[in-house]
């Protein structure tokens, strides 16, 4: 996990102990309240955002990846001719 991700997951969600989400040690909440149907429903809501965002963010820098290659191998091939 990046640290991009845990720190959004942090904020978004500070009741999680950042132990537990880095490690997997101690208790996965901060307090020992359990959070409620419509809290749990927020949360999922905004895990889910979360999630859509990084996957975004990753398609977005795979597809930048793909485009500096094909311009390296232009570059290398115009260097070759030239």
């Amino acid at each position: 996990m990046s640290l991009t991700t845990v720190y959004t997951v942090l904020s978004c969600y500070p009741e999680i102990s950042a132990e537990w989400l880095l490690r997997g040690k101690g208790e996965m909440l901060l307090t020992s309240e359990q959070p409620t149907a419509s809290n749990e429903s927020d949360r999922l809501s905004k895990l889910i955002d979360t999630i859509a965002f990084q996957q975004d963010t990753i398609n977005n820098l795979q597809r930048r990846i793909k485009e500096l290659e094909a311009e390296l191998i232009i570059a290398n091939n115009e260097r070759k001719i030239g």
